[in-house]
């Protein structure tokens, strides 16, 4: 490639070199996949050899769970988490799925060829190696709880809780104080007025929806005549409207 800024590469040397990086990407996931093969046969034999006859496939699913981290884990890391905390958890997880696949791989062949196995081994062996599946568990339940995206939620529902206690609050310290006993005291007849004006007006007005009055009940002429509908207004059919309470 030419140091000019402003030269471009060849379109068939990208398509070879794009090519070459598919053929090594492919490759290296085929190799990766065949060791996962390899350590799921020692996890395999190492794991469900304490398992009765009867929960071999039931124990079996742990084994696979193992393995589906080792794949599972470098796909968050470069594809799911974004903060350093998120990252960092997930390749310290990763690191210790692959020591347990070693783990597990390396006693499996000791205890088959009846070698040596080492000091950790034994302790391996009697405390962890039976429950390794367990890892799986605490790996995904820690690194979803750390995900930035549930960690947002959550914290927007705490700023949403809290500004509901604090409105309430506030609600109840203004319905407390002297300022809203002074409202009450120097509207509450108004209110009272206009309520119980309004429940009688309208009690009246429904008991007849449409009423017919004669000139004689208002200052009209004789031909005029009023009619009153329930919503308290007057029509007069020579073209006059009026209101009256």
């Amino acid at each position: 490639m030419s140091n000019n800024l402003f030269d471009v590469d060849n379109p068939l040397e990208q398509d070879a070199n794009k090519t070459t990086r598919g053929v090594v990407v492919g490759l290296g996931v085929v190799a990766y996949l065949i060791v996962l093969l390899f350590t799921a046969a020692h996890s395999w034999n190492l794991i469900l050899s304490a398992v009765s006859d009867s929960a071999v496939w039931v124990a079996a699913i742990g084994v696979i769970a193992l393995e589906l981290n080792a794949i599972a884990l470098p796909l968050a890391i470069h594809y799911w988490t974004r903060t350093p905390g998120h990252r960092w958890a997930a390749i310290v997880f990763y690191a210790i799925d692959i020591f347990l696949l070693y783990a597990n791989s390396l006693l499996d062949a000791r205890l088959i060829s009846n070698g040596t196995i080492p000091p950790w081994g034994n302790f391996y062996l009697v405390n962890f190696a039976q429950v390794s599946p367990l890892f799986t568990l605490a790996v995904w339940a820690i690194l979803f709880s750390l995900d930035p995206a549930s960690r947002a939620k959550e914290q927007i529902q705490r700023l949403v809780t809290h500004a509901q206690m604090e409105a309430l609050k506030k609600t109840a310290d203004y319905l407390s104080s002297d300022a809203f006993g002074r409202q009450v005291q120097k509207h509450g007849d108004q209110i009272g007025e206009y309520v119980v004006g309004k429940a009688f007006s309208d009690d009246i007005f429904s008991r007849s929806n449409t009423k017919n009055y004669n000139a004689d009940d208002f200052d009209l002429d004789d031909n005029d005549e009023i009619i009153v509908t329930g919503n308290g207004r007057s029509k007069i059919k020579s073209g006059r409207d009026q209101s009256f309470q």
